[in-house]
């Protein structure tokens, strides 16, 4: 009958271990630094502030987050894990969703000028090149 216990007592034990190995999210996982959480304003505050139930509820915990030396540090970590509750860094996940579409949009604008910028440095070199002895044919250069 002991036997039975500590057999039941580590398989329980094995079930939790691999529970807990296949529940780590992608935020809990090595790669994401975690490491300003200790310095954070709101540690040891009730973090039921942190969840409310409505945007306008979310003001007492923006208070929190307007003091806090790490809130830029938590708003990126909530941006890449992708909370989708909760008030992070000082924004609602509305606001992040929004955070999230602009940095997106800048992304395009930025990737659509350098192909721009890089397509009319290429005409202007090319251009350049076609003076003196040299003769552009076909974007390679051919000497006289």
């Amino acid at each position: 009958m002991v036997s039975r216990a500590t057999d039941s007592t580590l398989n329980y034990r094995n079930v939790i271990s691999d529970l807990d190995r296949c529940l780590v999210s992608k935020a809990e996982s090595p790669r994401m630094d975690r490491s300003w959480e200790h310095r954070s304003a709101c540690k040891g505050i009730d973090p039921v502030i942190f969840y409310p139930a409505t945007e306008e509820e979310a003001a007492r915990a923006k208070e929190v987050c307007a003091v806090c030396p790490v809130q830029t540090d938590c708003l990126e970590y909530a941006i890449a894990a992708r909370e989708h509750e909760g008030v992070w860094g000082g924004h609602t996940e509305r606001e992040r969703q929004r955070i999230i579409r602009r940095r997106r949009r800048q992304r395009a604008l930025n990737k659509t000028s350098a192909t721009v910028s890089a397509k009319s440095n290429t005409k202007g070199t090319l251009e350049d090149r076609e003076s003196g002895s040299a003769k552009v044919l076909s974007g390679r250069v051919a000497t006289r």
